[in-house]
């Protein structure tokens, strides 16, 4: 139901989502768009891919998202589901909570007691998470997701969009555990992200997606909330990796472990 709901919306906006053609809810069943089979993970393993074309790449990506946020955020009313679910301080708490027990616990085997003392830093975390800008987020908006079909960013996975924070879904693309983009690269990227949010007129958006008025901010207040963000999406993204590797028995997800760490560090 939520990718059903999820996806016509994004689908009527004509924000690289598929179209969904047919709806058979008794089946669970869903006829849809078919965007081929080029992600920019792809993109990013072939050997035939050069680092200028793969930057390339994910600078239309990030103007793409700023494209996404805006008429996402701009049209909520139009979707009440999109209105109701948010990354709130208890959802933040709990990605923080899945990265202390799956990653800290799980494969680094640190016993409780030691991680403990995390608590009043991972409140701290989210309370100051949730004092940027909000919009609607896809959520899980990593290199498997995106896909590329005629030189146009596409996006798929759609069913877990929540209103949160401005720089999660950023941070999701640039802190991405499938692909190390150069540190050189990461600054610009950031920069054309922030950019493409005034050629949408983010900025002349009269109210956030909570209704209390979107704050003017620089570029150097967002790179703030994007490390804040950033720390939160590596913490659920390396809990996922303990739990789909440890509880799940899917091993792969560690080799993503360390420059999931990596950027935890940075």
């Amino acid at each position: 139901d939520y990718f059903v709901q999820f996806g016509r919306f994004y689908a009527d906006l004509d924000v690289g989502a598929p179209t969904i053609n047919q709806v058979d809810f008794d089946r669970k069943a869903v006829l849809m768009e078919d965007l081929g089979d080029q992600r920019l993970y792809d993109l990013i393993q072939s050997e035939r891919s050069s680092e200028a074309e793969i930057i390339d790449c994910y600078g239309k990506t990030a103007e793409f998202l700023a494209f996404f946020h805006c008429k996402t955020t701009q049209n909520l009313a139009k979707c009440p589901l999109a209105g109701s679910r948010a990354l709130d301080f208890d959802m933040l708490r709990w990605e923080t909570n899945y990265f202390r027990k799956n990653f800290l616990g799980g494969i680094m085997k640190l016993p409780e007691s030691q991680t403990e003392p995390l608590t009043e830093e991972f409140d701290r975390l989210a309370l100051m998470t949730l004092e940027q800008p909000t919009i609607l987020c896809h959520r899980d908006f990593q290199s498997q997701n995106i896909m590329i079909q005629n030189d146009r960013i596409r996006v798929v996975d759609v069913q877990g969009g929540r209103k949160g924070p401005i720089g999660y879904d950023l941070a999701s693309l640039l802190n991405d555990a499938y692909y190390d983009i150069p540190e050189h690269a990461r600054l610009g990227l950031k920069r054309q992200y922030f950019d493409a949010l005034s050629t949408n007129d983010f900025f002349a958006m009269p109210t956030d997606a909570d209704g209390r008025g979107l704050r003017p901010f620089d570029f150097e207040h967002f790179q703030e909330y994007f490390i804040l963000a950033g720390l939160q999406r590596n913490c659920q993204a390396l809990g996922a990796f303990g739990f789909l590797s440890l509880v799940k028995g899917k091993t792969w997800y560690l080799d993503y472990v360390p420059l999931g760490v990596k950027h935890l560090k940075r």
